[in-house]
């Protein structure tokens, strides 16, 4: 699992969605919730809180490139494992890990190997928040 440490800057809920906006280093992201922020007593503008997140959800790109998603954020790739079906890749963020599990053949299409400088992207409604 992926922890990194930020502010949230940010709460808006609409029935029974919240989104929160929070700030990491100089990077902004985005957690969708599906429970209204009054159930949610943590979730407050400028509480510390952890951003967690799956390996299995964050996505990787070389270049720029137009997406949906709102949470993207650049890493360079430090470590790379894999076998024949699934590649577990070790990413520097400001000098925290995120790790990304892909597949060997994302792996290869995209010509990934260590040193690499990539952009990583998780879902928003993939990024959970835990009180610190």
């Amino acid at each position: 699992m992926n922890k990194i440490a930020a502010v949230i800057e940010e709460v808006k809920s609409k029935g029974e969605f919240t989104i929160v906006k929070l700030r990491a280093f100089e990077d902004s992201f985005t957690s969708l919730i599906v429970q209204n922020s009054s159930l949610l007593p943590f979730v407050k503008k400028n509480k510390k809180v952890w951003m967690v997140f799956k390996e299995s959800e964050v996505s990787i790109a070389k270049g720029e490139c137009k997406i949906s998603l709102q949470n993207r954020f650049f890493c360079k790739i430090t470590h790379i494992e894999y076998n024949d079906i699934l590649a577990l890749i070790t990413l520097d963020y400001k000098n925290e890990r995120v790790m990304s599990l892909i597949t060997y053949n994302a792996l290869r299409d995209l010509e990934l190997k260590v040193g690499d400088e990539v952009f990583a992207f998780v879902k928003s409604n993939e990024l959970a928040i835990m009180e610190l």
